[in-house]
């Protein structure tokens, strides 16, 4: 492909990028760690389309096309951290604080000290660049093909929430470690051949669109999976008590505002009709009943707290769970009688 076809694919990585970040913006709630970093993956993604463009339509430059790529592949590595662990460990945080500060010294040094043109990448500069340059991307290669391999042998025993992560984990490091062996080709490629360019930037194309089409379920989620839990929704009828408690009492999914049925089957990995049947039959409730007990539970605790005094009633409703006074006041009646105020009054004497 020629200049018009590359720099097509550059205006799509630049576009897609702006949308990711607007996505993960609106979409991701938490865990935190992950929206903060998906959020630096679209920034980083938006800086490479626009260091595409000025190599493109004017020359290479150091910054534009070097920098960028170094915070990703940190933030790749960050990201598979986490997922691994539900955390990021310091020794994984140090190495990307390590190679980005590397890089980032190295630009300085080259840049403004020994004053080389920008359009010079920096492993042409000196044999030593290039041999950091070139440890740092084996050695990040390494480290995100061991947590994948981590992530993927933890989730031998599955269940269907956990095989659409498995699914998503492997492309978006597969997608990844393509784009990081393309990226280092392109210091060892002909200023005439132009595959190199055109490979690394379709593989950050897929890159994006492979977060953009994250499992929804990832986007309000702490995804601590259950790996050792073996069942298949298409083969159980009935589900493990505890698995319910974990998630809808100890992770208080009942205070969520958007709660329902089919996002909660989701997240434990079974069929809605499963989930109704092991709530009535243990419960005697509806899924939404036992949503709202729980909500005005939350209400008498809550009320105990200091946070009476700043909140209004509206306020301490939704801190519950519930989108509005009234709600609350329906259901507060229904599981306890009476009336928030009045037992807010009980309580202060």
């Amino acid at each position: 492909m020629g200049f018009n076809a590359i720099d097509y694919f550059a205006f799509l990585l630049l576009s897609l990028a702006i949308i990711l970040f607007f996505d993960v913006l609106y979409k991701f709630k938490r865990p935190l760690t992950l929206r903060y970093l998906f959020i630096v993956v679209s920034l980083g993604f938006f800086w490479k389309g626009l260091g595409y463009f000025y190599y493109l339509n004017f020359s290479f430059n150091r910054w534009l096309i070097e920098l960028p790529n170094t915070i990703l592949a940190s933030c790749m590595v960050l990201i598979l951290a986490h997922l691994k662990d539900h955390k990021i460990k310091p020794k994984y945080l140090i190495y990307c604080i390590l190679i980005t500060l590397t890089q980032f010294s190295i630009l300085i040094y080259i840049s403004f000290i020994a004053q080389i043109p920008l359009h010079i990448p920096s492993m042409q500069v000196s044999t030593a660049i290039k041999i950091v340059r070139i440890v740092y991307s084996i050695s990040t290669i390494a480290i995100c093909c061991m947590l994948i391999f981590k992530i993927l042998s933890t989730l031998k025993k599955t269940n269907d929430y956990i095989a659409q992560l498995k699914k998503w984990y492997f492309i978006l490091s597969f997608i990844f470690i393509i784009s990081a062996f393309a990226f280092t080709s392109i210091d060892f490629a002909s200023s005439t051949n132009s595959f190199p360019l055109l490979l690394n930037i379709c593989t950050n194309i897929l890159y994006v669109i492979a977060i953009l089409y994250r499992p929804n379920f990832i986007n309000n989620s702490n995804i601590k999976l259950k790996v050792n839990t073996s069942f298949n929704i298409k083969e159980l009828d009935n589900m493990d008590d505890a698995i319910f408690i974990n998630h809808f009492f100890y992770q208080k999914y009942y205070l969520k505002m958007d709660a329902n049925m089919e996002y909660f089957a989701e997240i434990v990995g079974f069929k809605p009709e499963v989930i109704r049947k092991h709530i009535s039959t243990n419960y005697q409730l509806s899924f939404i009943e036992l949503t709202n007990k729980n909500r005005v539970l939350a209400f008498l605790e809550l009320v105990k707290t200091d946070k009476v005094k700043n909140y209004t009633i509206e306020g301490l409703a939704k801190e519950c769970g519930f989108s509005s006074r009234f709600h609350l006041y329906n259901n507060f009646k229904k599981f306890h009688g009476g009336t928030p105020g009045d037992y807010i009054k009980t309580i202060q004497g």
